[in-house]
């Protein structure tokens, strides 16, 4: 898992395509605190490096919710992280609706 916090991975298209984005969501919302904070700084490094399209995938998966439940923990490295993701989730978005052209622009789900 540890690799997987490194930034420069997630440029690469095959993690995606592997469903790794995915497990890292799952990983998010249902498992031990180690690989949960591990989960949320991998997320931070897509949203911060990945494209577009990436972040969007992302978004679908469901990473959101539990990026904000995590937001209460008492780890600010933790919540730097959650907050981070999702505040480049939403530059994402915005960036997306100035661009929005026959694509639809990034929607982000509900709370």
């Amino acid at each position: 898992m540890t690799h997987m916090t490194k930034p420069k991975l997630f440029m690469k298209q095959s993690i995606f395509e592997a469903n790794t984005i995915v497990r890292l969501v799952d990983l998010l919302q249902n498992d031990n605190d180690f690989a949960k904070s591990a989960a949320a700084r991998a997320i931070r490094n897509v949203t911060y490096r990945g494209t577009l399209d990436q972040i969007k995938f992302l978004v679908s998966q469901g990473c959101i919710k539990p990026l904000c439940d995590f937001l209460i923990r008492f780890d600010p490295n933790i919540v730097e992280d959650c907050l981070v993701g999702i505040e480049r989730i939403l530059m994402a978005r915005d960036a997306d609706k100035t661009m929005e052209t026959t694509r639809g622009a990034l929607e982000l789900p509900a709370m």
